[in-house]
């Protein structure tokens, strides 16, 4: 540990004081965590005393620990001290907190109390603390993070103990390293072991501790020492090339305006650059120095920065750049320029972030690039244009005519071209076949047209694949005109190739009018587009120009090479090929090469893994993004058919939004095309399913232009806006700009639709928001639940899911319930079960019986629909959250008593028991609640006792859920009140009272409570009792006698008097100042807390001092208000008690009376022997 602290802690050795730094706040955090968790993992090693304590200035003072609730248990209190009653085998306290000495100050610390924060001076103790155990300074640093500052109490007590392995182990272990000491350990415990009898093993065990304890820290020193490597390995070191690129980064912001530019001047100081890089003079270097910045603020003068390897810091423009010492400690160095600048200068602080002060700096790149490309690309963009338009012309003319264009023969004897005829009917062929496919027996039969290319080539030419121009002169890899910003509205000129006779037309007009039309109606084209399912080998590609292909051989190892790339690529599914062909003809530019192409890929099957795999890869998302933005309809429109589509991927979603399309499908939802913009809400809503893209939805005012869709009087609008907001409305902030933006009535009048395909994402949206309350009251106020109900009739079974969860949702409120009651949607409710076909569903008719049997009226009318009988049968082969819905609503039914009778003969007790050894944490929450209510009846307890669910209960009371050990406790106490046998069954179970006795501790309600009320139980066998009071149960029930709550009191109360059945419990009562507190308990307005008040005085008056303390708080006067109501058992023990406290006056009184006549006759006699020795 001690080296972890060198190592990271910077200069402790020689300032003795911890910097601010990241690493050493991570070293402090680490060390805090391990002592605080050491006395839970290592409680033996936690008690073995230091060698010496570790002693730091302290923050605390004594009212921290006078705060804790163990305090009068763990120290003793003085003027000047606080010592632990714990102490180590030479008898020191583990714990000292000693006063130094007292100062006058002014105090406005946050942990001192609110009296003091005033400008006045007051008196405030300084103290010390010492600490002699792990276990000791997990506890100071448990009342110092409780204070508010560990984290100050850790960095006082390494800076105080800076060779904590000294402290801990001793002198000896600080002269070696850590292996060398545990070597040393391990040696001197053996011979110990060799050479001690095993009488005398004291020593021995101590050597073992401490052998242990040496392992302990030596791991952690490990670990620390791992993490501070990573740390260190993640920083980054300033070196010349940093520090050019941030000043690359400060001069885009520099200028001589003000208006547009933060600083108005940053350059370097030496022009002169070094071998290594560095700008700064040989002798400058050696202390670490890099270059010297000049920064010319616009508010502030003229100053330098100092590049150091170790930051960089400031001093005075015009000052010598030798003249100061980057060795200086007290220098403060900064990571890097801007914080350093942002703290010279408060005006470049405030603007550096803006976007306006940054477009000096853009009109200065645009002209820079427009220079470049002047100078160097005019040839190059010259010869791309034309190697760009010869590909289109070749595309357009592929995809838009019916003369097939066969690509050269593949070099794959075994892999023939498939090759297929255009669709008819969506384009015209400009010139009829000379043959044709006639029917009857020749049907099918392909027949080779005398306009084939292969036709016209000359008989010794052979088509040959050549490889593309290299660089950026691929018509395919490189940028399209349209992506370089051309419009894609604009058509070339068409012209004649070398497929085409003179005057022949590319396309026809009418044929892209129907297409059109065709895209606008959501078809597809991918029949009419064919492409060679063989694919040439990567980097080479069919020749564009068939007349051109050279007639060359290719040599041996190009054939090899093929028939290798030939297996590989085989693997490949045929989609992933079209779909790259897809894309191809896509960034071609043109508009209706592009038109066809998302017609064609609207038909792939775009949510398969090879699809969205070739799209990701040739950039497919960028050109299909790129296409909103064009402003042309038909593109568009396709372009988000095809986007919805590969958004059902997870990864694609991302891969859009991190592209930035999503403000665009924002922008085009407020489109006056009503189709383009239903369109582009339904893609939005396929795209925020996560987090980020809620919020980006949010932040661009997609929120409103969604509700205003629903405004609409288009159905298709209005669907498409519903379902917008359905995606968006899982987001908390989501809910309220739904709210806000007034889509409540407009969903009510939406929710009277007749069309299922409207009503889904509506009633979707209602299910989401109504977690919030005060959606739930506005769905209530428009009246929308007797819709919601009506829905629970209807034949589709989403449509049933989602109003059973808007009603769970809703049904939190009392009001709710009674309106699903009052529109008869008990009935349905019920009927959905045995036809639920889905877990979903199931899942959400469950959960909505659930929250609507909490209604007692309720609760009958399922029992009347057979409702319980039929959740009994789902209580096996079910998933889990369907089992939390079932058990959830099974415990609201066993409230009633003749639910738990029709329960418990369907045999949904062996069940409901077996689910107590489970580990689902809401599961055991509804459970053990259901047990709880069970357990009211005889029969039931019965067949739970049979069961062993006692057992089951008890070993549920270690669960670290609050609400599980509450209900457990709750459900345990009417099961051992008629258990036979059940205190010897108590007994029996090792650790169990010890286990209960520990539950006092909880800071929890709800099980302190329940606690209470079993210990009454326990307590009325006396065994039970005896063992209850060894483990301290007095103390811990007396602590608790400061709660105000009226639900802890009345139980506590009848803890307390139970107790008192043993006469040593009263005293112990009494010495814990538990007596005066339970006297103001009846103030209380519940009679319960009354009533188990009195009874429990009543048991604590017949003990005098008990009595005394009672008489001294009123209690007469209290008691005789009570005794006047109606309640004769509160009158009974009340009068008790008072008789108690009036038997002990009037024997005080005859004691006094009986002293004052033995003084009377004792000076009697004094006299008479006076008289007679005068006579």
């Amino acid at each position: 540990m001690g080296a972890s602290v060198s190592a990271r802690a910077d200069d402790l050795e020689r300032n003795k004081k911890l910097d601010f730094s990241p690493r050493t706040t991570e070293l402090l955090d680490d060390l805090i965590a391990f002592v605080q968790n050491f006395s839970a993992e290592y409680p033996r090693e936690a008690k073995v005393p230091f060698d010496r304590p570790f002693q730091w200035r302290t923050k605390l003072t004594d009212m921290h620990f006078e705060k804790q609730a163990d305090c009068n248990e763990r120290f003793n209190f003085s003027e000047s001290s606080i010592t632990s009653k714990m102490k180590t085998a030479g008898g020191d306290p583990c714990i000292l907190l000693s006063k130094v000495e007292d100062i006058m100050m002014r105090i406005k610390l946050r942990h001192y109390k609110k009296a003091f924060r005033d400008n006045t001076l007051h008196m405030v103790s300084v103290y010390d603390i010492q600490c002699w155990t792990f276990d000791s300074l997990g506890y100071v640093l448990k009342v110092a993070a409780a204070a508010g500052f560990a984290s100050d109490e850790a960095r006082a007590c390494v800076e105080a103990n800076p060779d904590p392995i000294t402290n801990i182990l001793g002198k000896g272990f600080a002269t070696m390293g850590h292996g060398s000491a545990l070597l040393a350990t391990h040696e001197r415990l053996q011979r110990e072991r060799a050479r001690t009898d095993a009488n005398q093993s004291g020593e021995v065990e101590q050597l073992d501790d401490k052998f242990r304890l040496t392992l302990l820290l030596n791991s952690l020193d490990i670990k620390l020492l791992k993490s501070s490597v990573q740390t260190l390995g993640r920083q980054v070191r300033i070196n010349p090339e940093l520090i050019d690129r941030e000043l690359e980064l400060i001069k885009m912001y520099t200028g001589e305006s003000r208006t547009v530019s933060c600083l108005a001047a940053a350059q370097y100081t030496e022009d002169y650059i070094f071998q290594n890089g560095c700008r700064a003079p040989p002798w400058q270097q050696t202390k670490g120095d890099i270059c010297y910045i000049s920064i010319k603020p616009f508010d502030a003068p003229e100053f330098i920065i100092v590049a150091n390897i170790a930051g960089f810091f400031s001093i005075p423009g015009g000052s010598s750049c030798a003249d100061h010492d980057s060795a200086d400690e007290s220098i403060v160095k900064h990571p890097t320029m801007i914080a350093l600048i942002k703290t010279m200068s408060s005006y470049f602080d405030a603007n550096i972030g803006k976007e306006e002060f940054s477009k000096g700096y853009q009109k200065r790149l645009m002209e820079t690039v427009e220079e470049d490309s002047g100078k160097k690309g005019l040839a190059r963009a010259q010869e791309k244009s034309d190697l760009r338009q010869r590909h289109l012309r070749y595309l357009i003319r592929k995809a838009t005519t019916n003369i097939l264009v066969d690509p050269p023969p593949p070099k794959f004897p075994d892999k023939p071209l498939k090759t297929a005829t255009l669709d008819p009917g969506v384009i015209s062929p400009p010139h009829p076949s000379p043959t044709s496919t006639r029917p009857g027996g020749n049907k099918g039969k392909k027949v080779t047209t005398a306009t084939s290319v292969d036709a016209r080539k000359p008989a010794t030419t052979s088509s040959r694949r050549k490889p593309p121009p290299t660089g950026d002169k691929s018509p395919v890899n490189g940028s399209s005109p349209y992506l370089d910003g051309g419009d894609i509205g604009r058509e070339e000129t068409p012209q004649p190739t070398m497929f085409s006779p003179p005057g022949q037309q590319l396309y026809n007009e009418d044929a892209f009018e129907a297409l059109h039309r065709r895209i606008m109606a959501g078809g597809s084209l991918r029949g009419s587009l064919v492409f060679s399912r063989s694919r040439p080998r990567p980097g080479y590609e069919i020749d564009l120009d068939a007349d051109e292909a050279s007639g060359e051989s290719s040599s041996d190892e190009e054939e090899e090479a093929d028939v290798g790339e030939k297996e590989d690529l085989s693997e490949m599914p045929a989609d992933y090929w079209d779909m790259q062909e897809m894309l191809k003809v896509l960034k071609s530019g043109n508009k209706s090469a592009t038109l066809i192409s998302l017609c064609a890929m609207r038909d792939f099957s775009l949510t398969s893994e090879a699809c969205q795999m070739a799209v990701v890869e040739l950039g497919g998302v960028t050109v299909l993004l790129n296409l909103l933005a064009s402003g042309d309809r038909e593109c568009t429109i396709g372009s988000l058919m095809v986007l919805k589509q590969l958004a059902s991927s997870r990864a694609m979603r991302q891969r859009i939004v991190d592209l930035k399309g999503l403000p665009l499908m924002v922008s085009l939802m407020s489109n006056d095309d009503k189709a383009m913009a239903a369109l582009a809400a339904e893609t939005v809503s396929h795209i925020a399913w996560f987090t980020r893209a809620r919020r980006i939805v949010r932040h661009y005012g997609g929120i409103c232009k969604l509700v205003r869709l629903l405004e609409e009087e288009d159905e298709n609008m209005n669907r498409a806006g519903a379902v917008g907001l359905w995606s968006c409305s899982i987001s908390t902030k989501n809910k309220s700009a739904i709210l806000n933006a007034g889509a409540i009535q407009l969903l009510g009048r939406h929710l009277k639709s007749e069309h299922q395909q409207l009503l889904i994402p509506v009633i979707g949206i209602l299910q989401e928001c109504a977690s919030q309350k005060r959606f739930r009251a506005l769905i209530r106020a428009e009246g929308m639940i007797p819709d919601i109900v009506s829905h629970l009739n209807s034949s589709n079974q989403e449509l049933q899911r989602l109003a059973c969860n808007a009603i769970f949702r809703c049904a939190e409120d009392e009001e709710v319930r009674q309106l699903v009651r009052k529109y008869d949607g008990i009935a349905p409710l019920t009927a959905i079960i045995p036809h639920a076909s889905t877990v979903e569903l199931l899942t959400a008719v469950t959960g909505a019986i659930w929250i609507c049997a909490r209604d007692d009226e309720n609760t009958v009318l399922f029992r009347k629909n057979k409702a319980v009988d039929q959740l009994v049968a789902l209580l096996t082969n079910q998933p889990e959250a369907v089992l939390v819905n079932i058990v959830g609503a099974l415990s609201e039914f066993a409230k009633d008593a003749d639910s738990r009778t029709i329960i418990r003969k369907a045999g949904g007790i062996v069940p409901l028991v077996q689910m107590l050894t489970g580990t689902n944490v809401m599961l055991l929450i509804n459970v053990t609640l259901a047990v709880s209510r069970l357990g009211e009846d005889l029969d039931c307890i019965t067949a739970i006792d049979k069961l062993d669910g006692i057992r089951f209960l008890w070993s549920l009371l270690k669960s670290q859920n609050e609400l599980v050990k509450a209900n457990s406790l709750k459900a345990l106490c009417p099961l051992l009140e008629n258990v036979k046998e059940a205190a010897r069954m108590i007994r029996s179970f090792v650790g169990g009272l010890e286990l209960v006795i520990n539950l006092l501790k909880s800071d929890n309600i709800h099980v302190l409570s329940s606690v209470c009320k079993l210990i009454t139980r326990i307590a009325i066998d006396e065994e039970n009792l005896a063992v209850m009071t060894d483990h301290g149960v007095v103390p811990l029930l007396a602590n608790l006698t400061s709660s105000d709550q009226d639900e802890l009191r009345y139980r506590l109360a009848e803890a307390i008097a139970r107790c008192c059945n043993w006469d040593q419990n009263r005293v112990t009562f009494g010495q814990c100042r538990a007596v005066s507190p339970l006297v103001t308990f009846l103030d209380s307005k519940d009679k319960h807390v009354q009533q188990a008040t009195c009874v429990a005085l009543y048991h604590l008056s017949r003990d005098g001092n008990n009595s005394i303390a009672m008489h001294q708080k009123d209690v007469v006067q209290r008691l005789l208000k009570l005794i006047g109501g109606g309640d004769v058992v509160l009158q009974d023990f009340a009068a008790g008690c008072i008789r108690n406290i009036r038997l002990l006056a009037v024997a005080n009184e005859q004691s006094d009376m009986e002293k004052a006549r033995l003084q009377r006759s004792s000076r009697k006699s004094s006299n008479g022997a006076l008289v007679s020795a005068s006579t």
